[in-house]
């Protein structure tokens, strides 16, 4: 699953598909996928914004731009 979701442009992914995502970027960081999913999280937060996830998510990659 995880690698069909990595194939597909953020845009088009839920709150949820961005999690699992995510979880698959820990094991292995890229720069250009760590914008892809700041960039879908920053959008999904708006979308949902009583999604704790997602923000806890957004933080932690906010983090990492600055660790």
């Amino acid at each position: 699953m995880v690698a069909a979701l990595r194939d597909r442009p953020w845009q088009g992914l839920s709150t949820f598909e961005l999690l699992i995502r995510y979880e698959a970027y820990q094991q292995r960081f890229r720069v250009e996928e760590h914008r892809a999913l700041r960039d879908g999280l920053e959008e999904a937060v708006v979308r949902e914004p009583n999604d704790a996830n997602a923000w806890a998510t957004l933080a932690m990659l906010r983090f990492q731009e600055h660790a």
